[in-house]
């Protein structure tokens, strides 16, 4: 177990002081100091959902809480107490808020959210595109721009380890590593100093690898329902930043899934596929049945998987077929082999005539598999009952019982599709393939996780042992090689304590005397089994030579359990030696070497070459467990020749529901993935690390007393830098060749350069745009001057003509005036005369006129019509003739004013 910290000192444990304490159920539970009593007992009040409950605990199991502020960072080395109860709560906290990713350090947790999360379209590829690691929120799109970036910058290769247990979503991460990387590789294809792929739909078969993949490597379990039963390592070559191919590389295919599955478990996913998503033509043809018809699928009593159409899902698998450049041709081949071996599950043995010998119940199965596979069928029978052995120089013929039958069947079915697994990754690098020589390559691997069940085989031993090597590179890379760096570079370094599981692995794979050797010994024994196994591994680890890794559980017959870095787990030895062997049978690769289907007979070719051993001469005995064994050790000396990156996934609950976070199996997996530890380390020492040349190099410009290309001695220059930015010297240290930063230094200097970089950016962008902005302006001055000039043109036109039309107006109104007063007066003087002579009476003209003017007021200029001007001279009229009487009454109005009324 793995520990950050080993509690708090009782001096910092004072009254109000907020504590986390253990607890059985949840891990660790909130508390309050109420009374510290001495430095072993501090009483506490648990502060829970229910009631507050106060204890007394040892101050070393109390570990203080850090600030509210402090809590759902984005980075757990940022914590002030770095402790497990801390990261446990920090994640939690993140957690509610459906935030799955944190960093510590430079390694990556993602905790799987079981529900689809929009965080990752192609804005946000683009918002992390050129962004160092830290400046944006934790995303496993920023783990892989730092391997990107790396890659171009350093020019070194780039690995991205992928690890957790079996449901913490691996392979969804895998899927998003490749999605980032594909969309970098088309982005910088576009640029014209870039080198043009040969092939431009290379990025869409790789992408498309991994769904063809998962069709035939992935299978439902108890704790996944789309579980790798397979390990791989995808390498994914680039030149100047261009994806030019790719390479994949598998590990231990889980081939007995195919036979045999655990209750509510399925096998792989092809064969579902198949049996609903093929045509009615097609399954004639094939002899395709229901699901439920196969005793290879039917007999754990799982068909289906929940919100997941099998139909939908095969016409993606053949979909992806024909973007990898499988032909027509090469997908009725492969679905044939896998109706074949649905129907070889199908063949039943009872017992022969013979003693302990079997015969074929059913014939239909028999001859259906016989047809598909283009073999005879009585040879496929014979071969399925009898087994050749060489003695010497005879050989004969042994019966099998109904069992051996059984195994024989199975072991034939599964040598089937393991071949036809491998041709399929076979044709994969083929179609992704690089047409020349790679400058780079970031490789992913993507292999299974830790895993532990009731009852643990040879396949969860191969998983376990795999997981052992890759936390033992971790621990060489986070531990080992940093101290060595650090004595090399004559750095001063505390040396810092953590577990090692190098005896462990000893323990599996250190010859001569070793789990795997003492297998592979077994194997070789006809007469060996699970108890002559078990009893070997006891008399070499236990007893006298008791090793302090390995242990014989108190009850259970043909076990032992390994202490592994995650835990004890116990392995039943039964079907170790059988599954070693891997039941090749020579009978079989003969019998299929020559099949009429070519493609059968292709999968065969070479087959003992490939196995390094030759048939019928005990080639038979091809040892599975020292075939993994250099396949991982070759897999772990790519993983060394590269920079590596880590990204830890991990499982909230069992139950896969979204929002639900199980505390205690979260901090069982920080624990056995090295998480905490890491965070210890990193907080610690140097872990970033750079060249002085290179460094000056990217960082010179940051300091105005460091010429480009200054000949001072690389060190005496970075010392100039450092002291120039204000550097703290507890921040670094300066080693021979390297300088040596502490966690988050090189994302400051990056900033800044970022930052500088930007304004010299704008500066030159501030002038250039001036100039832009002046010949714009100069232009749009030209054009809105002769605009206006015309336009005010215009506008004195129209004014002109108005003033010359109200002129024209004021004349006429004057006139026509003018001679309508003329007229009245002249009316008024004739009318005036001739009353005078009529009646005596005297009339007083000058008081009629200035009635009448009085009366009759000017015309207005503009509003006033004729019509109006008519109605005010006959107004004046009228009181005229009031005035003069009888006289008045007979005068007649004159023409123009009879026009007027």
């Amino acid at each position: 177990m793995t520990t950050v910290a080993v509690g708090t000192p009782f001096e910092d444990l004072s009254k109000g002081t907020k504590v986390w304490i253990p607890h059985e159920e949840h891990g660790w539970v909130s508390g309050v100091v109420i009374n510290p009593i001495d430095a072993n007992q501090v009483v506490t009040t648990v502060d829970d959902d229910e009631d507050h409950v106060e204890k007394a605990y040892p101050a070393t199991q109390l570990f203080i809480q850090n600030p509210t502020i402090l809590e759902g960072v984005e980075d757990m080395t940022t914590l002030s107490f770095l402790h497990e109860p801390a990261i446990l709560h920090n994640m939690a906290k993140r957690y509610e808020t459906n935030t799955i990713y944190t960093y510590t350090g430079s390694i990556l947790i993602a905790v799987n959210p079981y529900r689809k999360l929009n965080i990752y379209s192609k804005d946000m590829i683009d918002a992390y595109c050129g962004q160092p690691l830290g400046r944006l929120s934790p995303h496993v799109y920023a783990i892989a721009e730092n391997a990107y970036r790396s890659m171009l910058t350093d020019e070194t290769n780039q690995s991205i380890l992928v690890s957790g247990e079996s449901g913490a979503g691996k392979t969804e991460t895998t899927k998003f590593l490749l999605q980032y990387f594909a969309a970098m590789g088309n982005r910088e294809s576009r640029l014209p100093t870039s080198p043009k792929p040969d092939d431009s739909n290379v990025e869409k078969r790789v992408l498309e690898s991994t769904p063809l993949l998962e069709a035939f490597g992935n299978a439902k379990t108890l704790k996944n329902d789309n579980s790798s039963r397979f390990g791989k390592f995808i390498e994914i070559q680039f030149d100047q930043g261009v994806i030019i191919g790719a390479k994949i590389r598998t590990y231990l295919l889980e081939k007995s899934r195919i036979v045999r599955q655990t209750t509510n478990e399925r096998g792989y996913h092809i064969f579902y596929q198949l049996t609903k998503g093929c045509s009615p033509v097609d399954s004639e043809e094939l002899h395709i049945a229901p699901a439920s018809e196969y005793v290879y699928l039917n007999q754990s009593g799982c068909l289906d998987v929940e919100d997941v159409s099998d139909e939908d899902q095969f016409l993606r698998t053949k979909e992806a077929m024909e973007v990898v450049g499988i032909t027509a041709e090469e997908k009725k081949s492969i679905f044939t082999v896998i109706s074949a071996i649905l129907r070889l599950g199908n063949i039943a043995f009872a017992p022969g005539s013979q003693t302990d010998s079997s015969a074929v119940t059913d014939q239909e199965p028999l001859k259906l598999s016989a047809q598909l596979l283009s073999c005879d069928a009585k040879l496929l029978e014979k071969y399925l009952t009898t087994k050749h052995i060489l003695a010497g120089n005879e050989s004969y013929d042994v019966l099998l019982t109904p069992e051996q039958a059984l195994s024989t069947r199975d072991a034939l079915s599964m040598l089937l599709y393991s071949r036809l697994f491998d041709w399929l990754v076979n044709r994969i690098n083929v179609s992704i393939q690089a047409k020349k020589e790679a400058k780079s390559f970031i490789g992913v691997l993507d292999i299974y996780g830790f895993e532990t069940f009731e009852t643990n085989s040879f396949e969860q031993f191969c998983i376990n042992y795999a997981n052992e090597k890759l936390q033992q590179q971790f621990n060489q890379y986070i531990f080992k090689i940093e101290q060595k760096e650090y004595e090399k570079e004559k750095i001063d370094w505390s040396y810092i304590n953590f577990n090692d599981n190098q005896e462990c692995l000893d323990l599996l794979e250190k010859k001569p005397i070793c789990v795997l050797s003492l297998l592979d010994e077994e194997s070789k024994f006809p007469k060996a089994n699970a108890g002559t196994f078990c009893q070997k591994l006891t008399t070499n680890f236990a007893g006298s030579k008791k090793h302090p890794y390995f242990q014989l559980p108190r009850f259970g017959k043909n076990q032992f359990t390994v202490v592994h870095y995650a835990g004890q787990v116990t392995y039943s030895t039964e079907g170790f030696i059988e599954k070693n062997k891997d039941f090749i049978v020579p009978e079989h690769i003969s019998l299929l070497e020559k099949s009429g289907n070519k493609f059968v007979a292709s999968l065969f070719a070479k087959f003992w070459a490939s196995q390094g051993a030759q048939g019928g001469k005990g080639g038979q005995f091809v040892s599975v467990g020292s075939q993994f064994r250099d396949s991982l050790g070759e897999l772990m000396k790519s993983i060394l020749a590269t920079s590596p990156n880590y990204i830890r996934c991990i499982k909230p609950n069992q139950q896969k529901k979204p929002n639900k976070f199980d505390k205690l199996m979260v901090l069982q997996q920080l624990r056995c993935g090295g998480v905490l530890e890491c965070i210890r380390i990193s907080k610690a020492g140097y872990p970033t690390r750079r060249a002085y040349p290179s460094f000056v190099t990217r960082y010179s410009l940051l300091s105005k007393n460091i010429k480009r290309k200054d000949p001072r001695d690389p060190k005496i220059t970075v010392g100039i830098l450092l002291t120039d930015l204000g550097i703290p010297k507890d921040a670094y240290q300066l080693g021979l060749t390297k300088i040596f930063l502490r966690a988050g230094q090189i994302a400051k200097f990056e900033k800044m350069r970022t930052d500088l970089m930007n304004q010299s950016a704008t500066h030159i962008q501030k002038h250039w745009k001036g100039i832009l902005q002046k010949r714009k302006y100069s232009l749009l001055k030209k054009v809105t001057i002769r605009t206006q000039s015309g336009f005010r043109t215009f506008l004195a036109v129209a004014l002109l003509r108005k003033i010359r039309e109200k002129v024209a107006a004021t004349k006429i109104q004057k006139t026509f005036r003018m001679f309508v007063q003329k007229k009245k007066l002249r009316n008024i003087k004739k009318r005036s005369n001739c009353n005078s002579k009529r009646h005596p009476k005297k009339i007083c003209f000058s008081r009629i006129v200035r009635s009448s003017k009085r009366s009759c007021s000017p015309l207005p200029s503009k509003d006033c019509s004729f019509h109006h001007c008519s109605q005010r001279i006959f107004q004046t009229q009228t009181r005229y003739r009031s005035c003069s009487g009888e006289m008045a009454r007979k005068t007649r109005p004159s023409p123009i004013f009879r026009n007027a009324n």
